[in-house]
Parts: structure tokens; C-alpha cells; sequence
């Protein structure tokens, strides 16, 4: 404006989008300034076709006829230009020529060739009603109604199946069976492929359930340029050779590209991004059905939506996990405290007694913990400790449960487990308690006292029966070594 020496206001412009509620919105502000100065203006250009509907239909409920009291010109030289009352003046232009010229001219910026500040794509003036034009153009309103109704029922249906994926997806309680949902919904891309890669944080919070570890929280774990060097493939989907679930981590953006005789093959690569976090990215070689029908931005909301929401379910669950285990698990050490033992422990005594299934209850006490705090130190005796609790935590299974009673003394429930497997289980602890000892270059030698008891179900005894069972064997142990030491 200033190069044609035009005085330039803020209210002179109004801006939304190329949809046609920015139309209608657009001169519905226009309207309210007019009230203030009652000048009409000339004309009313458009950004697209879609906002050139909304000006007419905004205009028209306010009384205004147009070309009479003013001109609007659309963009783009859409179908509804040409068919709608009054027709719209307009551009037409070829699309794909623009991202042609845009990719030559990303070309020549990245390798350092000089380009025009403007460049420009061939375009056509289209003159119609809105502007006060004739055009000897007829028009097929009857094969444009017939074509319209093919379309909405095409829409109609892949917004059906567009729906059912959604519902899908929503429903699914991991990545793997998000992948498993795609297939359901290939039909309707009509594409040759489709690839999901991400980057292998997105599975986290489903891999590390039972693992405590802060830096999963932090969402900046996700990459705000670029990608990771390893990203893994979550989905494949090759129309001759079919599905494949398997994971598989690639060290490059994209190694399909470089499949032989991919020669005039389309691959439409498609960020994902939670904010300003890259999480991966979508590959679907000949999409050109969904470029053409504009289903892509709807296809790939869901996707991220869905995937947005498993991710801070996963989260939440995450944590609450964590919140949850503060109040059972010692904080030293990691294994189950004494509220732990009265939650986890009794009711699985209570459950076996019921199913009249026995369990191994092993008591383990660290040796000379007063003699190792009053020469050695606190620190040393605090080690001591984490070294044998991760030495339990190591040999229990996922069905077992360490303890830390208190101290130096840790209790150990075992289920389905053997005489034989216990006294291997134990040789195997003791050497790795040495071995750590040895790492940790401690100024003793550390060693620990078990005492072992199978309950009986059939009998009356309790819970703390077979404790105190346990811990007078392992107390006969601790009697013997003191003997021997003497």
C-alpha cells in the first residue's frame, strides 16, 4: 500500500483463515465499520474461492446486492465459483505448479544459488457475475449436481470408516495395537504403502511400567529439530508384500527411499509432532487419491490425536505408579517396606490359603552392620545394605516379593519354588554380594544370613509363625558363623 501511496489502517483488513466462516466473519466486521462512516466499498477481494461464498452470503442477509452495491473476487477457481448465485469472479491457477516451484526454489537455497524475492506461477482471470462481467462459459449445473452427490456419498463413507478408526484407536492401551488398527482403514487411503516410524520414546511409560526413572517425565526427552539417530518402524504396510507388526529401528530418515526401482514413485512423508515435539513421522507412497479428495488433514488429526492421548494416559498411569509405590517401597533401597509387606505380602498368604498352595519364605539379616558403622563409618554400612537389597531385587522374579523389615533384615516370599532352585538361588546371591563388595572396594567382607521355611497350608499356623520360623533358622546361621569367627 505504501508503494502505491495508499494510507494504510489496521481495520482496513481482516484475517482468519481460507475457510468460509472467514468470510462471513470477515464482512461482518466490515459491516459493523460501515455503520460508522456509511461507505460501501468497491470491491471485497478474497483470499479463495471459500471466503468469497462467505462475503456473498454475509452481504446477501444484510440486504446487499452484489455487483450492484459492490464486486468480490474469490482465489483459487474452485467448482462453487462457477456454480454458485451470483458467479464468482475469479484466478485459476494449477497447484501443483506452485509446490513444483517451491521445492525448485528450497533446491536452490540449500545449495546456495541466488533466487528472485518474488516468483510466480502461470495464472487465469475468470470473469463472472460478482464482478459485473458476462462469460459465454456454460456451465453443467446437472452434471455438477450429479458429481456432487457422488462426492457426499464417498465422504460420507470414509468419514465412516474415519469414525470407526477413531473409535479404534481410542481404545487401544498401546502402540502395537494402534499399528494393528491401521490396516482397517488402507482400503480407504487407496495408497501402494503406508509406514509409521517414531521415535522410540513414545513407548516409555508402556516399557518401563515397574521402573522408576524421572527422565521419563520430561517431555523434552522428544527431539524440537530434527530426528534421533535410531527411530523405530511401528508399522509397515506394502500392498504386494502385505503387513508387518514386527518393530525394526532404522539409522536414517527414511531407508525405503532407496529401494531399488522406486523410479516416479510418490512418497508423501508426514511429520507427527506432540507441540513442539517431533515423535515421528507417517510414509505413504502413492497418496495421491488423498491429496486429491483433502482427506489427509483429517486422517492425520486422528492418528496424532489418538496417539497424543494414549501417551499422556500412559504418563498418568505412570505416575501414579510411582506416587503409589512411595507409600510401599523403602526409600533407600527400592524393595517393599513394612506397608508394603502388609499390603502385598498377608494378602497373598491369605490367597494361598485359600487355594491350598505353599510358599517359600526366606529371612536374610546383613552380618556385623553395628561392627561395620562403629569402624567404618555410617556410609559404608549404608552401602552394605543397598548392595545386598539390589542383590534381592536382582534374584527375585516378577512374582516375588522382597521386603526391607527393617535395618539390615529383609524378607523374601517366593512362590513355586523348589529346595533345590532356593539353595542355587542363595550361592548365586552370596558370590554376587562378594563380587559387588569387591567393585565397591569395601574394607571387609560382606556376607549375609538366611534362614529358609516351606509353609504348610493344611496347618493353622500364620503368617508371623512362619516368620518367626525363618528368622530363628537364619539366627542359628548367625550363631554358627560368630562360632567359626571366634
Amino acid at each position: 500500500m505504501q508503494s502505491h501511496q495508499l494510507e494504510y489502517n489496521e481495520s482496513d483488513f481482516y484475517f482468519e483463515s481460507y475457510e468460509y466462516t472467514c468470510g462471513y466473519r470477515g464482512f461482518t466486521y466490515l459491516a459493523s465499520q460501515l455503520e460508522e462512516n456509511k461507505k460501501l466499498p468497491d470491491a471485497v477481494v478474497c483470499a479463495s474461492d471459500n471466503i468469497a461464498v462467505g462475503v456473498l452470503e454475509a452481504a446477501g442477509k444484510m440486504g446487499y446486492r452484489i455487483p450492484e452495491d459492490f464486486c468480490v473476487t474469490g482465489f483459487d477457481n474452485f467448482d462453487k465459483a462457477a456454480f454458485y448465485t451470483p458467479k464468482i469472479t475469479t484466478v485459476g491457477h494449477i497447484r501443483e505448479d506452485i509446490g513444483y516451484l517451491c521445492a525448485d526454489l528450497l533446491i536452490r537455497i540449500w545449495e546456495g544459488r541466488p533466487v528472485e524475492k518474488y516468483n510466480y506461477t502461470e495464472s487465469q482471470y475468470v470473469y463472472w457475475d460478482s464482478c459485473g462481467c458476462t462469460n459465454d462459459t456454460n456451465v453443467d449445473r446437472s452434471e455438477h449436481a450429479r458429481e456432487q452427490i457422488l462426492y457426499e456419498i464417498e465422504t460420507t463413507d470414509f468419514e465412516e470408516q474415519v469414525l470407526g478408526l477413531e473409535y479404534a484407536l481410542l481404545n487401544c492401551q498401546s502402540i502395537q495395537e494402534m499399528s494393528a488398527c491401521i490396516p482397517a482403514c488402507i482400503p480407504a487411503f487407496k495408497c501402494d504403502a503406508i509406514y509409521l516410524v517414531l521415535d522410540d520414546h513414545i513407548n516409555d511409560f508402556h516399557r518401563n511400567l515397574n521402573y522408576f526413572n524421572q527422565n521419563l517425565i520430561d517431555d523434552k526427552k522428544f527431539h524440537t529439530k530434527g530426528y534421533p539417530k535410531a527411530m523405530s518402524v511401528e508399522f509397515a504396510y506394502d500392498m504386494k508384500e502385505g503387513t508387518s507388526y514386527e518393530q525394526q529401528t532404522i539409522d536414517s530418515l527414511f531407508p525405503m527411499f532407496d529401494s531399488p526401482g522406486q523410479g516416479g514413485t510418490d512418497f508423501l512423508f508426514m511429520p507427527l509432532h506432540f507441540r513442539q515435539y517431533t515423535i515421528g513421522y507417517f510414509v505413504i507412497r502413492n497418496a495421491v487419491y488423498l491429496l486429491e479428495k483433502q482427506y489427509l488433514f483429517k486422517v492425520m488429526n486422528v492418528f496424532t490425536s489418538a496417539m497424543r492421548n494414549l501417551y499422556e494416559k500412559e504418563k498418568l498411569g505412570y505416575m501414579n505408579k510411582i506416587l503409589a509405590d512411595m507409600n510401599v517401597k523403602d526409600a533407600m533401597t527400592g524393595l517393599y517396606n513394612r506397608l508394603g509387606f502388609q499390603e502385598l505380602v498377608c494378602s497373598l498368604f491369605d490367597e494361598k490359603k485359600r487355594s491350598g498352595e505353599n510358599l517359600l519364605i526366606l529371612f536374610v539379616d546383613m552380618d556385623r552392620l553395628k561392627y561395620i558403622n562403629d569402624n567404618f563409618g555410617h556410609d559404608y554400612g549404608d552401602i552394605s545394605i543397598r548392595i545386598i537389597a539390589s542383590t534381592i531385587m536382582e534374584y527375585c522374579g516378577k512374582n516375588d516379593i522382597p521386603v526391607r523389615n527393617g535395618g539390615d533384615e529383609f524378607i523374601i516370599v517366593h512362590e513355586n519354588m523348589t529346595p533345590a532352585s532356593y539353595e542355587e538361588m542363595i550361592s548365586n546371591m552370596r558370590s554376587a554380594v562378594t563380587q559387588k563388595a569387591r567393585q565397591h572396594q569395601l574394607p571387609f567382607e560382606l556376607t549375609f544370613s538366611v534362614g529358609a521355611v516351606c509353609t504348610d497350608m493344611r496347618s493353622d499356623q500364620t503368617l508371623d509363625d512362619y516368620i518367626r520360623i525363618a528368622d530363628e533358622t537364619m539366627y542359628e546361621e548367625k550363631t554358627q558363623k560368630k562360632a567359626n569367627r571366634a
